[in-house]
């Protein structure tokens, strides 16, 4: 596993030119997460689609997208937060997340697949509040926000 230093990760908003990497990033995680749906639902070119709107942000380590956070601003939501695999632990999903609150109004609100353990240990550590659940085309979910 590659040892990368907090120095060495730069959050930048998108730009058109990390289409084709976020894409790819997007499609990775989400079959990842998705395992076992429809992979039909999980198509790399729905990015744009499920990102209409949105701002978003990138973590880039040695001119590489790792991982992304989109939130939609008119209604302050945490949509979309995913870093590579071999990435996560390192810090970069919590400069993410920082950077994209720090834009936002509160509270913000997000939603998360209860079988995404790893995720709501995530946003719990960072004083995100349970309040709420439902189910959706992907699965039960759980309703944070934070305030």
């Amino acid at each position: 596993m590659e040892w990368v230093d907090v120095r060495d990760v730069h959050i930048r908003i998108r730009i058109p030119e990390d289409t084709q990497a976020l894409f790819h990033l997007y499609f990775l995680e989400r079959t990842a997460l998705f395992s076992g749906l429809n992979l039909n639902r999980v198509l790399a070119h729905d990015f744009d689609k499920d990102t209409h709107g949105e701002k978003i942000f990138v973590a880039i380590v040695h001119e590489q997208i790792v991982g992304f956070i989109s939130v939609w601003e008119a209604d302050p939501f945490v949509h979309h937060l995913y870093v590579m695999a071999h990435y996560q632990g390192k810090g970069i999903g919590k400069r993410l997340h920082n950077t994209a609150i720090s834009v936002l109004k509160r509270p913000v609100t997000l939603k998360c697949l209860k079988r995404n353990a790893k995720a709501i240990v995530f946003y719990s550590a960072l004083g995100w509040v349970l309040e709420g659940d439902g189910m959706d085309d992907f699965g039960e979910y759980v309703l944070f926000t934070l305030k």
